[in-house]
Protein backbone atom coordinates (compact mmCIF):
# COMPACT_ATOMS: atom_id res chain seq x y z
CA UNK A 1 0.00 0.00 0.00
CA UNK A 2 1.35 3.34 -0.87
CA UNK A 3 1.20 6.33 1.30
CA UNK A 4 -0.08 9.63 0.08
CA UNK A 5 2.56 12.26 -0.33
CA UNK A 6 2.60 14.90 2.38
CA UNK A 7 0.95 18.17 1.45
CA UNK A 8 3.40 20.82 0.57
CA UNK A 9 2.58 24.46 1.17
CA UNK A 10 1.99 26.03 -2.23
CA UNK A 11 2.51 29.61 -1.19
CA UNK A 12 0.05 32.15 0.10
CA UNK A 13 -3.51 32.30 -1.14
CA UNK A 14 -4.57 35.41 -2.92
CA UNK A 15 -6.97 36.38 -0.05
CA UNK A 16 -4.20 36.16 2.52
CA UNK A 17 -2.00 38.82 1.08
CA UNK A 18 -3.79 41.85 2.85
CA UNK A 19 -4.79 45.24 1.52
CA UNK A 20 -2.51 47.47 -0.43
CA UNK A 21 -2.00 51.14 0.29
CA UNK A 22 -3.68 52.12 -2.99
CA UNK A 23 -6.84 50.15 -2.12
CA UNK A 24 -6.97 51.86 1.30
CA UNK A 25 -6.63 55.32 -0.28
CA UNK A 26 -9.41 54.63 -2.82
CA UNK A 27 -11.72 53.37 -0.07
CA UNK A 28 -11.04 56.38 2.15
CA UNK A 29 -11.64 58.76 -0.75
CA UNK A 30 -15.01 57.14 -1.50
CA UNK A 31 -16.03 57.31 2.17
CA UNK A 32 -15.09 61.01 2.34
CA UNK A 33 -17.08 61.80 -0.84
CA UNK A 34 -20.16 59.96 0.45
CA UNK A 35 -19.90 61.74 3.83
CA UNK A 36 -19.58 65.13 2.12
CA UNK A 37 -22.70 64.49 0.03
CA UNK A 38 -24.67 63.35 3.10
CA UNK A 39 -23.52 66.39 5.08
CA UNK A 40 -24.56 68.73 2.25
CA UNK A 41 -28.02 67.14 2.05
CA UNK A 42 -28.46 67.32 5.83
CA UNK A 43 -27.33 70.96 5.91
CA UNK A 44 -29.78 72.01 3.17
CA UNK A 45 -32.64 70.15 4.89
CA UNK A 46 -31.79 71.85 8.18
CA UNK A 47 -31.65 75.29 6.51
CA UNK A 48 -35.01 74.67 4.83
CA UNK A 49 -36.59 73.60 8.10
CA UNK A 50 -35.23 76.70 9.87
CA UNK A 51 -36.60 79.00 7.15
CA UNK A 52 -39.97 77.27 7.29
CA UNK A 53 -40.11 77.65 11.09
CA UNK A 54 -39.21 81.34 10.84
CA UNK A 55 -41.88 81.87 8.19
CA UNK A 56 -44.53 80.14 10.31
CA UNK A 57 -43.57 82.18 13.38
CA UNK A 58 -43.65 85.44 11.37
CA UNK A 59 -47.10 84.57 10.01
CA UNK A 60 -48.38 83.74 13.51
CA UNK A 61 -47.01 87.08 14.81
CA UNK A 62 -48.86 88.87 11.98
CA UNK A 63 -52.13 87.10 12.83
CA UNK A 64 -51.73 87.95 16.52
CA UNK A 65 -50.98 91.63 15.78
CA UNK A 66 -53.94 91.93 13.39
CA UNK A 67 -56.21 90.31 15.95
CA UNK A 68 -55.14 92.77 18.64
CA UNK A 69 -55.47 95.87 16.44
CA UNK A 70 -58.85 94.63 15.19
CA UNK A 71 -60.11 94.03 18.73
CA UNK A 72 -59.18 97.57 19.76
CA UNK A 73 -60.77 99.07 16.64
CA UNK A 74 -64.00 97.11 17.07
CA UNK A 75 -64.38 98.30 20.66
CA UNK A 76 -63.51 101.94 19.85
CA UNK A 77 -65.86 104.78 20.75
CA UNK A 78 -63.92 107.30 18.68
CA UNK A 79 -60.99 107.48 16.33
CA UNK A 80 -58.28 110.14 16.34
CA UNK A 81 -55.63 110.39 13.68
CA UNK A 82 -52.63 112.50 14.55
CA UNK A 83 -50.10 113.91 12.13
CA UNK A 84 -49.12 116.80 9.96
CA UNK A 85 -51.57 118.39 7.54
CA UNK A 86 -51.41 116.97 4.03
CA UNK A 87 -49.41 113.90 5.09
CA UNK A 88 -50.31 110.38 6.13
CA UNK A 89 -51.19 110.13 9.83
CA UNK A 90 -48.21 109.39 12.01
CA UNK A 91 -50.24 107.31 14.41
CA UNK A 92 -53.72 105.98 15.05
CA UNK A 93 -55.42 106.68 18.37
CA UNK A 94 -58.46 104.73 19.44
CA UNK A 95 -60.63 105.82 22.36
CA UNK A 96 -61.99 102.80 24.23
CA UNK A 97 -65.13 102.53 26.37
CA UNK A 98 -63.34 102.84 29.71
CA UNK A 99 -61.73 106.18 28.82
CA UNK A 100 -58.41 104.64 27.87
CA UNK A 101 -56.74 105.75 24.67
CA UNK A 102 -54.74 103.20 22.70
CA UNK A 103 -52.21 104.52 20.22
CA UNK A 104 -50.65 102.45 17.43
CA UNK A 105 -47.62 103.76 15.63
CA UNK A 106 -44.80 102.38 13.54
CA UNK A 107 -41.37 103.23 14.93
CA UNK A 108 -38.42 101.83 13.08
CA UNK A 109 -39.25 98.22 12.30
CA UNK A 110 -41.88 97.81 15.04
CA UNK A 111 -45.59 98.40 15.45
CA UNK A 112 -45.94 99.74 18.98
CA UNK A 113 -49.13 99.76 21.08
CA UNK A 114 -49.23 102.41 23.79
CA UNK A 115 -51.90 102.87 26.43
CA UNK A 116 -52.51 106.53 27.29
CA UNK A 117 -54.36 108.12 30.20
CA UNK A 118 -54.75 111.89 30.28
CA UNK A 119 -52.32 112.12 27.37
CA UNK A 120 -49.51 110.32 29.22
CA UNK A 121 -48.14 106.94 28.24
CA UNK A 122 -49.04 104.34 30.87
CA UNK A 123 -47.67 101.30 29.09
CA UNK A 124 -45.93 100.58 25.82
CA UNK A 125 -45.07 97.33 24.06
CA UNK A 126 -44.18 96.05 20.66
CA UNK A 127 -47.04 94.28 18.92
CA UNK A 128 -45.10 93.32 15.81
CA UNK A 129 -41.44 93.47 14.86
CA UNK A 130 -39.62 92.96 11.61
CA UNK A 131 -41.61 95.51 9.59
CA UNK A 132 -39.49 96.16 6.51
CA UNK A 133 -38.40 99.78 6.03
CA UNK A 134 -39.27 99.65 2.33
CA UNK A 135 -42.91 98.65 2.90
CA UNK A 136 -44.84 100.09 -0.04
CA UNK A 137 -48.34 99.95 1.42
CA UNK A 138 -49.67 102.09 4.26
CA UNK A 139 -50.35 100.27 7.50
CA UNK A 140 -53.79 101.83 7.95
CA UNK A 141 -56.28 102.81 5.23
CA UNK A 142 -59.52 104.61 6.02
CA UNK A 143 -62.95 104.25 4.37
CA UNK A 144 -66.21 106.18 4.61
CA UNK A 145 -69.62 104.55 5.26
CA UNK A 146 -70.17 104.49 1.48
CA UNK A 147 -66.96 102.53 0.95
CA UNK A 148 -64.91 105.37 -0.54
CA UNK A 149 -61.27 105.46 0.53
CA UNK A 150 -60.40 108.55 2.52
CA UNK A 151 -56.99 109.78 1.49
CA UNK A 152 -54.96 111.63 4.13
CA UNK A 153 -53.34 113.94 1.57
CA UNK A 154 -56.73 115.04 0.20
CA UNK A 155 -58.84 115.36 3.37
CA UNK A 156 -57.86 117.08 6.56
CA UNK A 157 -57.19 114.95 9.61
CA UNK A 158 -60.38 116.35 11.15
CA UNK A 159 -62.44 115.08 8.20
CA UNK A 160 -60.68 111.71 8.41
CA UNK A 161 -61.57 111.48 12.10
CA UNK A 162 -65.23 112.38 11.43
CA UNK A 163 -65.81 110.27 8.32
CA UNK A 164 -64.01 106.99 8.96
CA UNK A 165 -66.34 104.01 9.38
CA UNK A 166 -63.96 101.22 8.44
CA UNK A 167 -60.21 100.76 8.73
CA UNK A 168 -58.18 98.33 6.67
CA UNK A 169 -55.09 97.25 8.56
CA UNK A 170 -52.26 95.87 6.47
CA UNK A 171 -49.22 94.52 8.21
CA UNK A 172 -46.11 92.93 6.86
CA UNK A 173 -42.93 91.56 8.35
CA UNK A 174 -39.79 89.72 7.36
CA UNK A 175 -38.88 86.57 9.28
CA UNK A 176 -35.21 87.41 8.67
CA UNK A 177 -33.53 90.06 6.50
CA UNK A 178 -33.63 89.10 2.85
CA UNK A 179 -35.91 86.09 3.37
CA UNK A 180 -39.08 87.49 1.81
CA UNK A 181 -41.99 89.35 3.33
CA UNK A 182 -45.22 88.03 4.80
CA UNK A 183 -48.28 90.25 4.55
CA UNK A 184 -51.76 90.07 6.01
CA UNK A 185 -54.62 92.54 6.00
CA UNK A 186 -57.96 92.81 7.75
CA UNK A 187 -60.92 95.08 7.23
CA UNK A 188 -62.38 96.26 10.55
CA UNK A 189 -65.70 98.06 10.88
CA UNK A 190 -65.78 100.60 13.69
CA UNK A 191 -68.87 99.36 15.53
CA UNK A 192 -68.88 101.99 18.28
CA UNK A 193 -68.08 104.95 16.00
CA UNK A 194 -70.93 106.69 14.21
CA UNK A 195 -69.54 108.92 11.47
CA UNK A 196 -70.85 112.47 11.52
CA UNK A 197 -73.09 113.62 8.71
CA UNK A 198 -70.51 115.65 6.84
CA UNK A 199 -69.64 115.48 3.17
CA UNK A 200 -66.79 113.02 3.03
Amino acid sequence: MTRPAPLQPRGRFRGDRGTSLVEMMVTMTLVVVVMAVLLSVFSSLNTGATRQTQSIEAHAALRQALSEVGRDLRSATSLRLVGMAGAAPEDLRVELLDGVTVRYRVTGAQLVRETLRSGRVQSSRSVLSGIPPHSRTPTFRYYSPTGRELLPGVLTLGDLNRCTARVVVRLGNEPAPGRGQSELSASVALRGVIPEEVPC
